[in-house]
């Protein structure tokens, strides 16, 4: 009888490939689809069924979130792999890559409707229509807080290629703290801004892009948070840390939109706009 191919912890390639299906991707898929569609419930003023819609949504995401998530830490920690895990870091890598690129066009598509509206309109900011802003201050103390995140988390980058573990766990507690920094005045801001999401197109374009940037920042706290909790249990090695890696290569892709939407989004609307 012909024998299937053997690994050599003397598994079948036949059951490798088995445990390599992992239920968590589809699992977290559906919920975040179920979560769309209750915001689709919220925009045509259905929130009896929104709000199941959304609970329901959330709670399966986070369940497939962290189940795959789990499954990617134990792929990275060092030593041989479990079996059925590969964990081949060019199969990491080339994913977070394609990850990051649907997140720019993510994004894209937002700063296209901004500009869209804004030179659409007869007048920029339009109006009648209060800022959500008066003076750069807020803005100016929230691109300080995010670029010097930007900057620890390098340190703990470097810290870890330079064998020095405290270094990279300062730093890395550093890049939580300034990012909750930033999430704490977003908050703030918004809390105290006189403009709605109802407030015509200058008010969805501010809170749309707004929003989902602080979501994205949200997730990159706990991306960070767990790297810090890895680093204290001595998961990263100088030659095996991509979940490092990773969130570093995220973290500055927050940054960089951030920038990019004090130039496009605040600026204009204290320099009168215009096209």
């Amino acid at each position: 009888m012909k024998q299937s191919a053997r690994d050599p912890h003397g598994h079948s390639a036949a059951h490798d490939a088995h445990e390599t299906n992992s239920p968590w991707p589809p699992v977290a898929s559906i919920g975040a689809m179920v979560m769309f569609f209750s915001f689709v419930a919220f925009f045509a003023g259905k929130t009896t069924l929104g709000w199941p819609l959304l609970t329901v949504g959330a709670v399966v995401t986070l369940a497939g979130s962290i189940g795959w998530w789990v499954s990617l830490v134990k792929e990275q920690l060092p030593g041989p792999p479990p079996v059925g895990m590969p964990g081949q870091p060019s199969d990491f890598k080339l994913g977070w890559i394609l990850f990051i690129a649907s997140e720019i066009m993510f994004f894209a598509a937002f700063f296209g409707f901004l500009f869209y509206s804004r030179f659409r309109a007869a007048t920029w900011p339009p109006e009648g229509v209060p800022l959500p802003i008066h003076d750069m201050t807020l803005p100016a103390v929230m691109t300080v807080l995010l670029v010097t995140s930007g900057l620890t988390y390098t340190f703990a980058e470097w810290s870890l290629l330079a064998k020095k573990r405290g270094g990279m766990i300062v730093g890395l507690t550093l890049t939580v703290i300034l990012g909750c920094a930033f999430l704490a005045i977003q908050y703030y801001e918004w809390a105290h801004s006189a403009l709605k999401i109802t407030d015509g197109l200058l008010g969805s374009a501010f809170f749309i892009l707004t929003g989902f940037h602080g979501v994205h920042v949200i997730v990159g706290v706990i991306f960070i948070l767990v790297n810090l909790i890895r680093s204290l249990l001595g998961h990263f090695t100088p030659r095996r840390h991509f979940g490092l890696q990773a969130a570093g290569w995220y973290w500055h892709f927050v940054d960089v939109v951030w920038i990019f939407l004090v130039i496009v989004l605040y600026l204009p609307l204290l320099s009168g706009g215009g096209h």
